[in-house]
């Protein structure tokens, strides 16, 4: 895959001959989401007829009308959907393990050892990471700017690590303000994929 066309999902097989460039380059300079870009690309490649005709900004624009890319749209905003909540859901999960992990080497106190509690919070933590890198990658294709998903992210967490050491153990309140922090953010990416 090229590095000049950073949109351009890298599970999209695309042939790299002139014809396909001058497509990409054409859709690079098109104002739409990135999400919308691979979905083209993505039509170009299932419809091979329509190489001749990729010259064309106009032309381009009228596949989004087409039956066929309709269903690739609906299929992979379906599929976007569910990436971002099974990585949402594994981020509230491994922050809430981290922060067990976090709490317990701090106060001395671990379930079984210091071992194992630290394997399990290396884990998590690496899970965390992967699947919010996942799950910004994926907001990124339907927004400008996802700043406002990272603010949120990161209020919830120190506010969960505030609350981890303010309260006490039997009185945790982190899964349930992860959970909230999921859902505000679910709400608002559903509504943008459902103008989509």
């Amino acid at each position: 895959m090229s590095r000049e066309w950073k949109w351009l999902d890298p599970s999209l097989s695309v042939d790299w001959n002139t014809e396909s460039r001058k497509l990409l380059d054409t859709i690079d300079g098109m104002r739409i989401p990135n999400a919308q870009k691979n979905m083209l690309v993505q039509y170009y490649i299932e419809h091979p007829h329509m190489q001749r005709k990729a010259n064309r900004q106009k032309e381009i624009r009228s596949w989004m009308r087409t039956d066929a890319y309709q269903k690739i749209k609906e299929q992979r905003v379906h599929d976007d959907q569910n990436k971002f909540t099974i990585a949402s859901i594994v981020i509230v999960m491994m922050a809430t393990l981290f922060l067990f992990f976090l709490r317990a080497v701090i106060t001395r106190s671990f379930v079984v050892n210091f071992s194992v509690d630290a394997i399990v919070g290396a884990i998590s933590l690496v899970l965390l990471v992967r699947n919010l890198h996942i799950k910004y990658r994926l907001i990124d294709q339907y927004v400008d700017t996802k700043r406002w998903y990272q603010m949120i992210d990161g209020a919830s967490f120190v506010l969960c690590v505030l609350l981890k050491f303010l309260f006490p153990p039997v009185f945790d309140f982190s899964l349930i303000l992860l959970f909230i922090s999921f859902v505000i953010q679910k709400k608002k990416l559903e509504k943008i994929f459902q103008s989509f």
